[in-house]
């Protein structure tokens, strides 16, 4: 499963508002989650733009084509902190 597959599983499961509270939380957590790995080779603003950016995608708040821009950005990364690429 690629890291946008998941996003978007998570994306789904948050619009099917499975809890009564805390779903935005519940979902981006996962994706936070997901990303500690990438998250040691970025700067804490960078960081931060991350982790941003991947939580409104599952929350809705924006679309596919603001996502990819900025994971196109973190490419390199993402190779970096995959366990076959050390």
């Amino acid at each position: 499963m690629t890291f946008q597959q998941a996003l978007d599983i998570c994306r789904r499961c948050h619009a099917l508002c499975p809890f009564a509270y805390f779903n935005g939380n519940t979902f981006s957590g996962i994706v936070k989650t997901i990303l500690a790995g990438v998250m040691s080779q970025l700067s804490t603003v960078e960081g931060q733009i991350l982790r941003s950016t991947v939580a409104h995608y599952v929350a809705g708040v924006i679309q596919g084509k603001e996502l990819e821009a900025v994971l196109s950005h973190f490419e390199k990364d993402f190779v970096k902190a995959m366990p076959s690429a050390q």
